[in-house]
């Protein structure tokens, strides 16, 4: 049996292998990309589980911008 031969009988199974292989890496490519855009979790800093360690307010690590780098781990809102 020939390549060809092999890809002529499978060629339904390398077909859908291939659209979905372009479906993942689309997928992917989304995902970082709006990952990419928000800049943030864009949860707010009051649900946010890294409100402990976020930078200074308008951070890129805060989606909102709420967040302040106090030491006790409150924000702006005084959320602890």
């Amino acid at each position: 049996m020939t390549i060809f031969e092999f890809f002529m009988n499978n060629l339904s199974t390398v077909i859908v292998s291939v659209v979905l292989i372009c479906v993942v890496l689309l997928v992917i490519y989304l995902m970082h990309r709006d990952k990419k855009r928000s800049g943030g979790c864009g949860c707010g800093c009051a649900e946010c589980p890294m409100k402990n360690r976020c930078g200074s307010a308008g951070s890129a690590s805060c989606g909102t911008g709420n967040c302040s780098n106090k030491q006790d781990g409150t924000g702006t809102d005084g959320d602890k």
